[in-house]
């Protein structure tokens, strides 16, 4: 990191005491673009639940492999990362529930934030092979 960014180790550590406090800082500004890619492109003008998780999907495809090191490391109970997921999720989770069109139920933002990470994981992972045996019936999502 220091090598890239062409600083001494020791100004590095002036501005952050470990590694996993740039690892929440990058995860912190990844959420922040996401969030802030998906209400540009919503625009000002609520939108239906459909069309938020399409580009909700979009916003968070390029930060995907950072958001799932985050997840996968909360997972292993890492000291710290639980704490940043939530504050990343929370962030995400606000700038979404803000969005929606009135009368959308309750839980929506949630269950969109859910399926945008599963699309995701879905673009990564999954063949489109294994796509309809694994989510029979979901072909679209």
């Amino acid at each position: 990191v220091c090598q890239v960014a062409k600083i001494a180790k020791g100004s590095f550590y002036r501005h952050y005491a470990e590694k996993e406090e740039l690892f929440f800082a990058a995860a912190r500004a990844v959420a922040a673009r996401a969030a802030q890619r998906f209400a540009d492109e919503v625009g000002s003008d609520p939108v239906q639940p459909d069309e938020a998780l399409v580009l909700l999907s979009e916003a968070l495809e390029k930060h995907l492999p950072l958001l799932l090191d985050l997840v996968a490391l909360s997972a292993q109970r890492r000291p710290g990362h639980g704490r940043v997921l939530r504050e990343v999720f929370t962030e995400l989770h606000r700038t979404v529930r803000t969005r929606l069109a009135p009368m959308t139920p309750s839980g929506t933002a949630e269950e969109l934030l859910e399926r945008a990470l599963m699309n995701g994981i879905r673009r990564v992972v999954v063949s489109p092979i294994l796509e309809a045996e694994l989510f029979p019936g979901e072909a679209g999502f």
